[in-house]
């Protein structure tokens, strides 16, 4: 006689073929019991949820670690911009060729007062850059990051207010 029963489905699940199975599998695995079945359904249900949020928080943290990923890239493309002017002031000053040159801007270029003075000084002869230019290029990063903090202060003095 069970053969011809019809399963209880709730009335809104008849459209989702996936959940009708569900709901099928709970009743059936309780013994045709309804209420162990829907209790059983509502964890299936509240597992899933959790799962969701979770991708959710997933989709966030890769938003961040993109970000990350482009300030990398523009940190390697400014070392490398700084680095031919170094390249180019040594060439200029000094009258190397490119060839001597590049490997010892390498380590001038990570030498704190010395390589900026050099990549200055490359940018303004090498280039035909003005001083406030060559300035920008060695000094801007430092400014962003200043008022980045100055501007993050000033938010968490008026965040913390009630």
């Amino acid at each position: 006689m069970r053969c011809f029963q019809k399963k209880a489905v709730p009335p809104k699940l008849k459209a989702n073929k996936v959940k009708k199975n569900v709901w099928d599998k709970s009743v059936d695995l309780a013994g045709g019991n309804k209420d162990k079945a829907k209790a059983s359904y509502v964890k299936f249900r509240e597992k899933e949820l959790r799962s969701r949020q979770f991708g959710k928080q997933q989709n966030m943290d890769a938003g961040e670690h993109t970000m990350q990923a482009l300030v990398f890239i523009a940190y390697i493309i400014l070392g490398l911009c700084q680095l031919a002017a170094v390249m180019a002031g040594l060439e200029v000053w000094i009258g190397l060729h490119w060839i001597i040159a590049a490997p010892l801007a390498f380590f001038i270029a990570y030498i704190p007062l010395v390589g900026t003075i050099v990549g200055m000084f490359g940018a303004v002869t090498a280039w035909h850059w003005s001083w406030v230019q060559a300035g920008g290029l060695f000094f801007g990063p430092f400014a962003v990051i200043v008022v980045m903090a100055m501007g993050a202060g000033v938010l968490e003095k008026f965040s913390n207010r009630s």
